[in-house]
């Protein structure tokens, strides 16, 4: 269950790289960092494929930031139940 969002977004990364290298396009540089995102964001492609590839950047966007807010949901409780635990 828990491995499911992780699942998610490794799925949606593949599915962006597959299709950039299936029309050309190879990013030499670190993946899913601000300047990755932004050259994906720049690429001048066919509309069809540029909507299918701004749907993989918005699921990806979506399920990051669902990992995000899950962990920091995670920190929160146990920064908690440490404090209900120490009597503060």
């Amino acid at each position: 269950m828990r491995d499911d969002p992780k699942l998610a977004l490794k799925k949606i990364k593949q599915q962006t790289n597959a299709l950039c290298l299936r029309f050309g396009f190879f990013y030499d540089g670190t993946h899913w960092i601000g300047k990755h995102l932004q050259w994906l964001r720049a690429l001048k492609l066919p509309e069809l494929i540029r909507e299918t590839l701004n749907e993989y950047l918005a699921t990806y966007s979506e399920q990051s930031n669902d990992k995000q807010e899950s962990y920091s949901g995670s920190y929160q409780n146990s920064s908690n139940n440490r404090n209900r635990h120490l009597g503060s």
